[in-house]
């Protein structure tokens, strides 16, 4: 009998490893598939992960932030110097990108959809180590990459004949989006006529340039920036302090700049920000040298159809003492009974009654009393128009300022008449060819 515990043990295990070893075999063979998928479920992985890594470093060059806003700014925000727009080692490049765009062959009539247009100068070439283009171009000139050119059948040869023209239509710029209820539903396509394509460049470096991430080249059509700065002119640019606008900056930055530096470098205005400040003053003329203040306020604006959220906290931290208004147009004020008479297209002013707007009433001589959520106050002259009085219930009509379908939908609300607020009436009727006058309030 043997005495050993541990030489026991073992041979007690390989007995049984003999006599399961069918069994064993199954187990090992398939533990050995497992390990074999993984390993090359990891290997596939990481090689994917480097093809894409890969791909988004050729497509970006050397861009390593982008600063952009839903509309434009001033390009002054990213030249700053006459001597070029490479300040402090931050080299930052101005463009103009519009995706969801098109290109049309003047000739055969051959159209691209999901066009990337790229409205740049020459620095925007530099920041690729092989740009396959580096020239400024000129107003009608226009560049596209291989993979534009085979969807449009322009060839090499056709280029250098100059027989290879395009037109490229660039969604037009609205102040209201088109799927929004109010926004215009015609005229959505700018078009730019009659560019002529002096090169083609491969789909790859600026070639493969592109916001997005994507395993497919893009189409990418490269005009210049100043002429696609002057045709947006007589529209989304024409409220602007200036027309020398971007909608993206590229920024290629030193390892050292920190986002504080680049911050600092990029403080937009107001009007960067598409808000409108403006001082609105009125005065009532009292003598000769003295005149009475009727009201003097700025008014902060967007250019959109309301303030973002962020931009409206820092206006209020800015001026602690700011009204939040929300100014709509509604088709129709009418009261629900006894009134005979409709206001149509009057406007309508959500505000809080309170210490930074605090009307007087009509009815009392003294402060308004703020107002629920079910009532509202109108003016002496709607007031008037309805013959409405206090207590009396208001139905006011309106479109809905957005909705699923993109369609006007025409919606209802009541509202019982709270107050009736005083206001300065005209000293005379009012005339177009002078400013309006105001009468003394009493």
């Amino acid at each position: 009998m043997n005495s050993n515990p541990a030489l026991s043990r073992w041979r007690i295990a390989l007995q049984s490893m003999i006599h399961y070893k069918r069994i064993n075999l199954a187990v090992a063979l398939g533990v050995a598939a497992a390990t074999a998928v993984l390993t090359g479920a990891l290997i596939v992985g990481e090689s994917m992960r480097g093809s894409l890594r890969a791909l988004t470093l050729d497509r970006l060059g050397d861009i390593d932030l982008i600063v952009t806003t839903p509309g434009f700014f001033s390009e002054s925000l990213s030249v700053e110097s006459p001597s070029g727009p490479t300040t402090g080692g931050m080299t930052r490049v101005p463009i103009i990108f519009f995706p969801n765009s098109s290109a049309e062959v003047v000739a055969s009539n051959r159209r691209a959809s999901s066009v990337n247009v790229i409205g740049c100068r020459r620095e925007f070439w530099e920041l690729y180590a092989a740009p396959g283009f580096s020239k400024e171009l000129e107003r009608h000139e226009i560049v596209i990459n291989q993979t534009l050119a085979n969807d449009l059948g322009i060839t090499q040869n056709s280029v250098e004949r100059g027989e290879a023209r395009i037109t490229v239509g660039i969604p037009d710029q609205k102040l209201l989006p088109a799927d929004s209820s109010l926004g215009e539903k015609e005229d959505l396509v700018h078009r730019i006529v009659d560019f002529s394509v002096i090169a083609i460049i491969p789909s790859a470096g600026p070639g493969r340039f592109d916001l997005h991430p994507s395993q497919l080249p893009p189409r990418n059509a490269f005009v210049s920036l100043d002429r696609l700065q002057d045709e947006l002119t007589p529209s989304v640019l024409k409220h602007k302090p200036d027309q020398t606008q971007v909608n993206i900056i590229l920024l290629s930055v030193p390892q050292d700049v920190t986002a504080d530096h680049i911050r600092a470098q990029l403080s937009p205005d107001v009007e960067d920000m598409g808000l409108r400040v403006k001082h609105i003053q009125q005065e009532f003329p009292a003598g000769e040298e003295a005149s009475v203040i009727i009201y003097d306020y700025f008014s902060i604006s967007s250019d959109r159809l309301v303030i973002d959220n962020p931009v409206a906290d820092s206006i209020r931290k800015v001026f602690p003492e700011a009204a939040d208004v929300l100014v709509y147009m509604v088709n129709e004020m009418a009261l629900v009974e006894g009134g005979t008479t409709t206001i149509p297209f009057s406007i309508a002013a959500a505000i809080d009654f309170n210490d930074k707007f605090q009307p007087i009433s009509a009815i009392t001589g003294v402060d308004a009393k703020p107002l629920q959520m079910n009532e509202i106050a109108l003016t002496e002259w709607a007031a008037n128009d309805l013959n409405a009085e206090v207590g009396d219930t208001l139905s006011i009509v309106f479109f809905e300022p957005e909705a699923s379908d993109s369609e006007q939908v025409e919606r209802s609300e009541q509202f019982i008449v709270a107050d009736i607020l005083k206001v300065a009436a005209p000293e005379t009727p009012f005339d177009i060819r002078r400013g309006q006058v105001f009468a003394k309030p009493t």
